[in-house]
């Protein structure tokens, strides 16, 4: 979260369907836009709940977006893959 480059994190849980729903998409997101930003998962059931608390994650899926150790977006529930790359590019311009 502290990288200079861009950090795009999943808030999931395994339990939750939504969560299972947006993994093809973020996997094919990362695989587009690897260049331009890192992602990771975290599972809030499992990692260290802290984390999100911290974060003020109060509902699974939630997509934060980090830079320089700073949330630049945030968003929580499913969306389409096109909507979500819109989403990613604005925020990183």
């Amino acid at each position: 979260m502290q990288s200079s480059r861009p950090v795009l994190i999943d808030f999931y849980s395994a339990q939750c369907p939504p969560c299972r729903s947006l993994v093809p998409v973020l996997n094919e997101l990362s695989s587009e836009m690897g260049e331009l930003l890192s992602f990771y998962k975290f599972d809030v059931a499992s990692d260290d709940y802290k984390i999100a608390s911290e974060h003020n994650v109060k509902s699974v899926p939630t997509i934060m977006v980090f830079r320089d150790g700073a949330v630049i977006g945030q968003r929580t529930g499913i969306a389409a893959k096109s909507e979500l790359r819109r989403w990613i590019f604005d925020l990183l311009a």
